[in-house]
């Protein structure tokens, strides 16, 4: 018992200094093979797993992912806590979710809307917790979420079909579709629906369980079957929605008597309506902090996309990652260490022509000067003499494991790889002295690219071998 009291103490510890691996490996270690608290750590398990894979592949936000992993820590805390002596006994019977050998019964909660869009994705849920309170964590009620009781073991399947006569939806299952059910969490299966034709057309929902019923290893018993009709309409014409006026305060000047920066500070605005500012014929400069700072940035913009268009010239177009650029102003086209000095004759934005374009903006540009052919997709294009361009840097970068198709074996020094800047791949080689890298971990790295290319600090790229992605990181310090 001391020793159980002194483990519970260790991994209490661990949890709370965010060592979750650890925990995970610990208790896999002492619980038995066919302990249902063994099953529960495994449902954490992948839990966690699945958070941090989101969260490397960015398409789950930071204030999500620590929730998530929050939500695993208490989870394990209460594991912990409740751990007795029969639960480390390899010799002690499996007990199921409930005692006297009956199936318990809890609550099933599924949103799936009655009408959707014809050829639009929608998303569907479904969730299973032991009662009422559990199941509606963290969710919002409407009209499309259905809450009924069904009987539920320890591992469940959830499934939602289409009849296979009509074949008017594509389902597309976001989770596995089998699950271990948590005791203190709703277990949650999500499915993206898409109606392929108009009418209407029903789905079945069901559920089973598929651990051991009534002593029989491997029954599947089904417990829940739902059949809704679906309706699946035309898509919706997006109607303008008008706006009501805000009465926002303002502060305009005269150019010809700007105030100095003080009297600007110190001074109220004069009452004046907007008609009557109108109709003054000086001109009136409103600005905005920080947007001259932006402009007055060097001018840089990476190529995406080339099209030569006879007697006119070459047409580029990508995303200006800083500065500003002028119809009219002279530009430099770098290539590594080439560069060619260019006119940017006009700047097109959604198809309208502009004057000039700010950071942010997706736009075109038509050069003079650039020969057929000469420019290519991953140049750069910046502004007079700002050619920065390197192939040493300091990176952080998150290594994926094995379970996230990432590498499966360690890197070490002269790993060579291909490195992807945003629209630009480049050979680089890792530069390590004695350390090793697992899967997994969170390193910093130097590395050094085969050819120069144009890097800011702080830019974001993707390491990628076999044609998958195996790392992820940032430049955190440039070496040349």
């Amino acid at each position: 018992m001391e020793g159980l009291d002194e483990m519970k103490r260790e991994l209490e510890r661990l949890v709370s200094e965010g060592r979750l691996p650890e925990v995970f490996d610990r208790l896999l270690e002492a619980l038995p093979g066919k302990s249902p608290r063994r099953r529960t750590v495994l449902s954490l398990k992948g839990r966690m797993k699945s958070a941090e894979k989101k969260r490397a592949e960015g398409t789950m936000s930071y204030e999500k992912v620590e929730r998530a992993l929050n939500r695993v820590s208490s989870a394990l805390l209460k594991l912990i806590v409740s751990l007795e002596p029969p639960d480390l006994d390899p010799n002690q019977p499996v007990s199921r979710i409930s005692e006297s050998g009956k199936v318990k019964r809890g609550r099933i909660l599924h949103r799936i809307p009655a009408q959707m869009e014809h050829l639009k994705v929608t998303r569907c849920m479904v969730r299973i917790a032991l009662d009422e309170k559990t199941l509606l964590e963290d969710i919002r009620l409407d009209e499309h979420t259905k809450i009924e009781s069904l009987r539920i073991a320890k591992s469940m399947e959830v499934e939602l079909k289409a009849s296979s006569r009509d074949k008017a939806f594509s389902i597309e299952n976001i989770n596995s579709k089998e699950q271990f059910i948590d005791e203190d969490e709703p277990t949650e299966w999500q499915f993206n629906v898409t109606p392929l034709r108009q009418g209407t057309f029903p789905l079945i929902l069901k559920v089973a369980i598929t651990e051991k019923v009534n002593g029989k290893p491997g029954k599947r018993e089904k417990v829940f079957e739902r059949r809704i009709e679906i309706v699946a309409g035309p898509a919706k014409k997006r109607t303008k929605t008008a706006f009501e006026p805000l009465d926002l305060p303002f502060y305009y000047y005269s150019t010809s008597t700007l105030p100095d920066e003080k009297d600007y500070q110190a001074s109220e605005p004069p009452e004046r309506s907007l008609h009557d500012i109108l109709q003054w014929k000086p001109v009136y400069v409103i600005t905005v902090p920080g947007l001259e700072g932006r402009r007055e940035e060097p001018f840089l913009m990476q190529v995406e996309d080339v099209f030569n268009l006879q007697g006119r010239g070459t047409v580029v177009s990508g995303r200006i990652v800083q500065g500003a650029v002028k119809a009219g102003s002279e530009v430099e086209v770098v290539d590594h260490t080439k560069t060619k000095a260019v006119t940017a004759t006009a700047i097109e934005l959604f198809r309208k022509i502009m004057e000039e374009n700010e950071k942010n903006d997706k736009l075109r540009l038509l050069l003079k000067g650039a020969y057929q052919n000469t420019i290519r997709r991953g140049m750069t294009i910046c502004s007079p003499g700002y050619s920065n361009t390197h192939t040493r840097f300091k990176a952080k970068v998150f290594l994926l494991s094995k379970e996230e198709e990432g590498k499966p074996a360690a890197i070490g020094g002269g790993y060579r790889s291909q490195f992807y800047f945003h629209n630009i791949d480049v050979t680089g080689i890792v530069l390590l002295s004695d350390t090793v890298s697992m899967p997994g971990d969170k390193v910093l790295l130097y590395v050094e690219l085969i050819s120069p290319i144009t890097l800011e600090k702080g830019q974001r790229f993707t390491i990628r071998k076999g044609g998958r992605t195996v790392a992820a990181g940032w430049v955190t310090e440039l070496l040349d």
